[in-house]
């Protein structure tokens, strides 16, 4: 596209530099040189029909001159981010210094900062010189600007305690020694100024979850969630109990079904044929006649 515009630029130029040229009334030049006096060489009618090249041609120009500005312009200069030392990733525990630093590649940026958390200008916050002290709790935005270009990203670094230590919980999951029913337990906290929030249904504890104020009462297979807050601390590690699964309650046994056993058919005995025998005959004796003379 650029290259098209650069082309377009120099024949308009070099068309438009010819036809005035061969306008009346510009004394000599090309028109001489054709044999007459600019466009009376050519009559009126060619005059006119020039005139109105020369509008187009001149409109033309116009045109891709500005065309050529737009595209052919620098890009905007941004100043560079400015940089806090210390960063702010590493807890404190007293009031420091912090100074800011612009860019390596800055040529009289001036600084301008905020210390309530607010987006500075050169109408908001103050404009930087010399190290400043913060404390726990201080988040600080700065920006730059450049002499000419647009002002920096708003460059952000928060100053913060140190990260509370894990809650304890008495008693903690014991193999050993479960439980069968409710079961109080006590949440004892780093220190003294930490406050400690719990859940019992899973969710991770927050500022608005339930406080711990005295000692819980937990049920057999509840999850119990457990964090510590400090002020101007990211919060402790979450202290997870899950106390069906860790322990306390006895697990239930999952018993197998016993594996079938499969049946044997048992072939009926075949029958054995029942033999009849025939009855044996009666043999009958007459008895043996008796003599008269006896």
């Amino acid at each position: 596209m650029g290259y098209l515009i650069a082309v377009l630029f120099i024949i308009t130029c070099v068309l438009l530099i010819l036809i005035v040229l061969l306008q009346k009334g510009r004394g000599g030049g090309l028109g001489a040189a054709l044999g007459g006096a600019g466009s009376a060489a050519f009559g009126t009618k060619v005059g006119d029909m020039m005139t109105w090249v020369t509008i187009v041609l001149t409109a033309m120009f116009l045109l891709l001159a500005i065309a050529g500005a737009l595209y052919f312009r620098p890009p905007p200069v941004i100043a560079g981010e400015p940089t806090f030392q210390p960063d702010g990733s590493r807890a404190i525990t007293e009031d420091i210094r912090v100074t800011i630093e612009p860019a390596s590649d800055s040529d009289g940026d001036t600084i301008w900062y905020t210390t309530d958390g607010s987006k500075p200008s050169r109408n908001n916050g103050d404009q930087y010189r010399n190290a400043f002290v913060v404390s726990a709790g201080t988040t600080v935005k700065a920006i730059a600007y450049p002499q000419r270009g647009d002002p920096s990203k708003v460059v952000t670094a928060t100053y913060r305690a140190p990260q509370p230590m894990r809650p304890m919980l008495d008693p903690m999951p014991n193999p050993q020694k479960p439980i069968t029913g409710p079961t109080t337990v006590t949440i004892t906290a780093g220190e003294k100024t930490d406050k400690v929030f719990y859940t019992t249904n899973g969710d991770e504890p927050t500022e608005s979850s339930r406080p711990y104020t005295a000692p819980i009462s937990v049920l057999p297979k509840m999850t119990l969630k457990v964090r510590a807050f400090a002020p101007n601390a990211e919060p402790s590690e979450i202290v997870e109990v899950t106390y069906g699964l860790q322990g306390l309650v006895t697990p239930p046994v999952t018993t197998q079904p016993a594996p079938k056993v499969p049946t044997t058919t048992t072939a009926p005995a075949p029958k054995v044929p029942t033999t009849t025998t025939a009855p044996t005959p009666t043999t009958t004796t007459a008895p043996a006649p008796v003599g008269v003379g006896q």
